[in-house]
């Protein structure tokens, strides 16, 4: 069996999981994104490079290129080779608006919030208490948090035309558990009343069978087999598709890049 493992770049995660590939016997190449591209003629579309000889692939997600990145995953499945995220994963979670509307749909706590796009603020337009955290629905970072009324319409009235999710601010632990097929490990950030941040710093712990089951309903939601929850207070706040394993694999002391090709020979058959 052959793999191909495409990422921005190279980095720990890449250098070991394509280690551990070739340790179980799997020719394993990395390939740059910027390697890659589409080419449609007379209605039949080549992948380059060829991924013809290909039966798994490891996508890195890179949430600028999700507009080139689903076309390609469409290809794969298409010739039946494995890929740890599906079709319309990734414009799924990189609009948290798309992503928080989907997890909320099936029944999966989040943090309250309202979608608004424009300046204009109604009364009707956010949750009722404050802090809020108001951002870009294509904001990656952790977005502005608003502490009354007249801090909240100055932000919205900042952000002019974008698509905008104003959020309810939540107080604890942040909790992350990275999925990889019905394996669930998690790593527990504490939370400082002082700092009114999270401990940069993450710990271990064994997830109950309620963690494991919502991190599992949440990857077949957004179709992943692989990826990262977060939760705070059991509500899901953000899922990554792109994880860092050499932090879980330090933290827990488990041979997270092992489970991952157990999970590709598993699902490449």
């Amino acid at each position: 069996m052959k793999v191909a493992i495409i990422n921005k770049d190279e980095n720990e995660d890449t250098k070991k999981l394509k280690q551990s590939f070739e340790s179980s016997n799997i020719s394993a190449s990395f390939i740059r994104w910027a390697e890659v591209y589409l080419q449609t003629i007379n209605g039949k579309t080549d992948i380059y490079p060829s991924m013809e000889k290909i039966n798994g692939c490891f996508i890195g997600m890179e949430f600028p290129l999700v507009e080139f990145i689903e076309p390609l995953l469409e290809e794969l499945v298409e010739r039946n080779v494995y890929t740890q995220i599906k079709p319309e994963s990734g414009f799924v979670c990189s609009n948290k608006g798309f992503m928080l509307t989907a997890i909320a749909e099936s029944s999966i706590a989040t943090p309250q919030f309202t979608i608004l796009k424009g300046a204009s603020l109604s009364e009707k337009d956010a949750p009722s208490e404050f802090p809020l955290i108001v951002r870009s629905c294509l904001d990656e970072s952790g977005g502005l948090l608003t502490s009354s009324r007249e801090a909240l319409e100055a932000v919205v009235k900042g952000m002019g035309e974008k698509t905008i999710i104003i959020q309810e601010f939540i107080k604890g632990d942040l909790k992350k558990f990275l999925l990889v097929g019905n394996d669930v490990l998690g790593v527990r950030h504490k939370w400082n009343s002082k700092t009114m941040k999270h401990t940069e710093k993450g710990y271990f712990f064994n997830t109950n069978d309620e963690e494991k089951e919502l991190a599992r309903k949440v990857g077949e939601v957004v179709g992943a087999d692989i990826c990262e929850i977060s939760t705070v207070n059991n509500k899901v706040v953000d899922i990554s598709l792109n994880p860092h394993f050499f932090s879980y694999e330090q933290l827990s002391g488990r041979d997270v890049y092992k489970s991952i090709v157990e999970l590709f020979i598993e699902r490449m058959k």
